[in-house]
């Protein structure tokens, strides 16, 4: 399990489990590499809140989503079968 760039941006995720407890303002997140149909990235805030959920639909898929600039308060990676989750704060 391996949390990298965490104080820069995008902070990358590369394994299920993966915390990080900085709070920051989040601008976008991409999900990428799936290997395979059915693979799944489940991600929540320290409160247990969903903030991420998705579904491959088959090899070399990529999900992302861009958000209201809202501030996150720590981030897990709850379920991530595989790939790489890329979370890139908001500027300023």
């Amino acid at each position: 399990m391996a949390v990298s760039n965490e104080e820069g941006s995008p902070i990358v995720f590369s394994a299920s489990g993966d915390v990080s407890t900085y709070s920051f303002i989040m601008d976008s997140l991409r999900w990428v590499g799936a290997g395979t149909a059915g693979d799944v990235c489940n991600i929540h805030d320290s409160n247990g809140n969903l903030v991420f959920a998705s579904e491959a639909n088959g090899a070399n898929f990529i999900d992302g989503w861009v958000w209201k600039r809202n501030w996150v308060y720590g981030i897990t990676i709850t379920q991530m079968t595989s790939g790489t989750v890329y979370i890139y704060k908001a500027a300023g």
